[in-house]
């Protein structure tokens, strides 16, 4: 993560669009826009080189013009570490990567789109079994999705959002009236329903 940053702080220096192009610069000017020794600038752009995310070619001779070529953008960058971060179940910490490191809202749309694509209902088959899943973000800690035991708003708003009744009484018709069933029966003793 914080090779990233360090990426991101270098490539925000530069013109958008410039991937694939290699930039003139010096490893004084690279030590001055990312607050470090040259020294240290080259063992970053050593392992920006290992992941693949830039070129590097040092001038000969000291002062002399380098040249550094950006293979990936910030927004693919952004995006991959967040989606990384999504599927391992950390949605908070991929929103705060997207509004603190995110530049621009074509990264923000295209992320958005794709991680609403998590949540909702989903049916999965595990080991020959159907596993029926709904995900949904929290931002806050679940104290209890007991109704006798909810006291606390965001709690029973859930509750509310997930729990629903069979059938609803209408205080104006004074009649009862199907809700999530739309028909049923009663025994013969009256002890017994049956939902459809």
């Amino acid at each position: 993560m914080q090779i990233l940053s360090h990426f991101l702080e270098l490539r925000s220096g530069f013109a958008h669009g410039v991937e694939h192009e290699p930039q003139p610069i010096t490893l004084e000017e690279l030590s001055e826009r990312m607050y470090c020794t040259t020294r240290n600038v080259k063992i970053l752009l050593k392992k920006m080189m290992d992941q693949g995310w830039i070129s590097w070619k040092p001038g000969r001779g000291r002062g002399n013009v380098s040249e550094l070529t950006f293979l990936v953008s910030a927004e693919d960058m952004v995006s991959k570490q967040a989606m990384e971060l999504a599927s391992q179940g950390d949605y908070k910490g991929t929103i705060e990567l997207i509004h603190q490191l995110g530049r621009g809202e074509a990264l923000q749309d295209s992320f958005v789109d794709w991680l609403f694509s998590f949540f909702g209902y989903r049916t999965v088959v595990q080991e020959e079994c159907y596993k029926d899943t709904l995900r949904f973000p929290v931002y806050k800690w679940l104290v209890s999705l007991d109704p006798a035991f909810s006291f606390f708003a965001f709690d029973t708003h859930l509750i509310n959002q997930i729990f629903d009744t069979l059938v609803q009484y209408n205080p104006s018709t004074r009649v009862v009236e199907p809700h999530l069933a739309h028909y049923w029966e009663k025994s013969e003793d009256g002890l017994h329903y049956t939902f459809t």
